[in-house]
């Protein structure tokens, strides 16, 4: 959840942020090319939303981790039950935030 608010963040479970983990899965199919041999194939059930599409970070308003400002927005909201992470969708909670 941290990453779809702070998607240059890296570490975690996979070592880099969603930023260059979306990267790494459309050069070469994994997150990093070290977990090539750990990602199982498409299959039939797994269903992405219409409307995905890879961050843009020229376009895409979203909190940079380093940033003080942005984590005291991000401590001031992520406990909400209402706030939608999707970068890519109209119900984005940054919609319309000043940059």
């Amino acid at each position: 959840m941290v990453q779809l608010a702070f998607p240059d963040m890296a570490g975690g479970a996979n070592k880099c942020s969603l930023i260059e983990g979306q990267r790494g899965f459309a050069e070469f199919g994994a997150c990093e090319r070290k977990a090539v041999s750990h990602v199982r194939p498409v299959s039939p059930s797994d269903v992405r939303d219409s409307l995905w599409r890879p961050l843009d970070c020229s376009r895409d308003r979203y909190l940079h981790w380093g940033d003080r400002a942005d984590g005291e927005l991000w401590q001031s909201v992520k406990d909400s039950r209402d706030i939608s992470l999707y970068y890519w969708r109209e119900d984005y909670w940054l919609h319309g935030q000043k940059t």
